[in-house]
């Protein structure tokens, strides 16, 4: 009997210790930690992007919230929106295409005491080059003149000249 009440001790010991570090594992913990980060600029909308971009993937945002009761829901709403912009930001992101349906203010939901907001991230791309600018045809031009010289000279037979000419074009088209 001594044996065991000196097996227990040691391990309701461990056990409350262990516990006792674990400290509230609620989204309020998380928001004190972020609270000081200055807001991100994402831009929240209801279609997806109308510039070119990549997707970042899909992003949620959760808050603790009162869904039963609706207190507070409102707080809950925009602390998951405010989830939601900083971990799309965080993978690259600059825009978000909430999912759901109707008005953005709609969109997310409330189940389970959390509130919840999922949306696909996108990226901004830069500009793509733009196909037979001006600077292209003058190029395009020269490097067709620059075929009929090496041809006249007798560097270039005219089957070589006619390969070279018809890549030129094609890269150029």
């Amino acid at each position: 009997m001594a044996g065991y009440r000196t097996l227990i001790f040691p391990v309701a010991t461990l056990f409350l210790a262990g516990c006792s570090g674990m400290g509230s594992l609620t989204s309020t913990d998380q928001a004190d930690g972020e609270a000081d980060r200055p807001p991100v600029e994402v831009e929240l909308a209801t279609e997806p992007p109308e510039f070119n971009a990549r997707s970042t993937g899909q992003h949620r945002g959760i808050a603790m919230a009162e869904c039963n009761t609706g207190i507070g829901l409102a707080d809950a709403r925009q602390e998951a929106r405010d989830v939601l912009k900083r971990r799309a930001a965080s993978n690259g992101a600059d825009y978000v295409r909430v999912q759901g349906s109707g008005d953005l203010e709609d969109r997310g939901f409330c189940r389970d005491g959390y509130y919840r907001v999922i949306g696909d991230g996108f990226a901004r791309l830069s500009e793509p080059a733009r196909a037979a600018t001006p600077d292209t045809t003058d190029s395009l031009s020269s490097r067709l003149e620059e075929l009929e010289g090496l041809r006249d000279r007798g560097l270039l037979n005219q089957n070589e000249y006619e390969q070279l000419r018809e890549r030129v074009l094609d890269e150029a088209y």
